[in-house]
């Protein structure tokens, strides 16, 4: 009965998502890649509990899933927010590198190498991402607050954002 509970209730808010995404369709310029891919991963996010036996092997693969979400919230948010590239030096090399995929990838595939070549302990960085995710749950939990709202949200909503609008 909790089965069919749960998917009569994911059934309607799917709909209620289709709907109101039409309506803003409708309403002004399609959807960006990024709030598209965002949306594609919050959907896949439990498809580990569908296919994979194990319910803690399924757990660990879909918080890894929602690690990765937070880190595209933090990513859409930066290369929104820096996006004149304007600034001190520092801000101009960070929103150089969250604007371009040229230099972004290399970073990437650097930072993981030095991982490779100097062996660091795995339970370092797993600590390391740990107390960053608690960081950004905090960040997140923060929305409920007006004034966060309102800095942070013209930037993950995008140029199409009114101020003020939905914010309150």
């Amino acid at each position: 009965m909790l089965f069919y509970g749960a998917l009569a209730a994911a059934i309607v808010s799917l709909i209620r998502l289709g709907i109101s995404m039409i309506q803003r369709h409708r309403q002004g310029p399609a959807f960006s890649v990024a709030e598209l891919a965002f949306l594609a991963t919050s959907l896949l996010l439990f498809h580990p509990y569908l296919w994979v036996r194990d319910a803690d092997l399924a757990t660990l693969g879909m918080l890894m899933g929602h690690f990765i979400q937070y880190l595209g919230i933090v990513w859409l948010l930066n290369v929104r927010k820096l996006a004149d590239g304007t600034g001190s030096l520092g801000q101009r090399a960070v929103s150089r590198l969250w604007r371009d995929p040229w230099v972004l990838i290399p970073a990437l595939i650097t930072g993981g190498a030095l991982f490779m070549v100097l062996q660091v302990n795995l339970m370092a960085v797993t600590i390391a991402l740990v107390l960053l995710h608690f960081y950004l749950d905090s960040l997140f939990w923060a929305f409920k607050q007006p004034e966060v709202r309102r800095a942070m949200a013209p930037y993950l909503i995008g140029a199409r954002a009114k101020p003020g609008v939905g914010l309150q």
